[in-house]
């Protein structure tokens, strides 16, 4: 039954990477159907380093022995799918398993091979999520060789019509994985994907910004560093941080094409924006530049705050 056990949470965490990704990992944010010869997914690099993680914390939760081999690889990642690949063996007992996810259609299928009394066995399944919380679940296995389906209740653990290799794949190596990969953003804009940055991606790409100021009317604007870095954070694809309902720019524009977008608006909008901050008042300024309507808003005290397309 130990086995059986390891086997049942080897196979669920490659069932949640999958499951939680259209609530917690596709977020749909707006932007402008941009196409552009830029994409980014998943490095090698930060490839290498889930994997190692996912590893080393499956082999402590699962409490493997030496006799015990586990491993979860994240096979592959691009713009339309995710591949995990999951093995179990030890001197017995040996499992593989197949999870591909479809971004597009959210279509999880699943292939497994195992030995059962000295044979390979092999099926494959369609998971249905019934229902997925932070400490439980609920899916439909559906057997596409025979049209039979299971359920499986992470609550229930109970006789069922699956194999012991693949109901008994379970919840650790699950919400394992789903910390290591499910919880990251990924913005989809036409058909390219990126994922979602750390703040020191901006950080790093505003190294030779300089401070931008201007006379408005009697009035200084301000055009700094930090507002520069706020705006690639939530608005431009190559430096998002994975903030959910914002507006994006073409991610083919460099730092400097952001920064020249902004003094070009504010350049255009001087008189609204002098008598604004003669008034104490924040004020909106638009213009259109290649066909694309930008939106920056300067605050009460001068400074820019935001800088957007609409």
């Amino acid at each position: 039954m130990k086995i059986a056990k390891k086997i049942f949470s080897v196979f669920l965490i490659v069932c949640l990477i999958t499951t939680v990704m259209p609530y917690d990992l596709l977020h749909n944010v707006k932007a402008d159907d941009v196409e552009s010869d830029h994409e980014f997914i998943l490095t090698n690099e930060e490839q290498d380093v889930v994997e190692e993680s996912l590893n080393d914390e499956l082999s402590t939760e699962l409490d493997t022995e030496n006799n015990e081999e586990l491993h979860v690889e994240v096979a592959e990642v691009s713009r339309d799918f995710l591949i995990v690949e999951t093995t179990y063996e030890d001197d017995e007992n040996e499992a593989k398993f197949e999870m591909e996810f479809s971004f597009e259609t959210e279509e999880i299928i699943m292939i497994t091979e195992h030995r059962e009394e000295g044979k390979v066995v092999e099926g494959q399944y369609e998971i249905e999520i019934l229902e997925v919380n932070d400490d439980s679940y609920v899916f439909n296995f559906i057997d596409l060789n025979t049209g039979e389906e299971h359920i499986v209740d992470s609550t229930k653990i109970e006789a069922s019509a699956l194999p012991v290799a693949i109901y008994f794949i379970g919840s650790q190596v699950a919400r394992i994985t789903v910390q290591h990969i499910g919880k990251k953003a990924i913005l989809k804009i036409g058909k390219k994907t990126f994922q979602a940055k750390s703040k020191d991606a901006a950080k790093k790409a505003t190294v030779n910004f300089s401070n931008f100021t201007t006379n408005a009317g009697g009035k200084t604007v301000y055009f700094t560093k930090s507002k520069m870095q706020h705006i690639l954070q939530n608005h431009h694809p190559n430096y998002w941080t994975g903030k959910s309902g914002k507006s994006m720019f073409d991610p083919s524009l460099s730092v400097n094409q952001v920064k020249n977008i902004v003094t070009n608006v504010i350049n255009s909008n001087k008189t609204t924006i002098g008598n604004a901050l003669k008034k104490g008042n924040s004020v909106n300024v638009y213009k259109t530049i290649n066909g694309v309507r930008y939106k920056v808003n300067i605050g009460k005290d001068g400074y820019v705050k935001s800088a957007y397309p609409v």
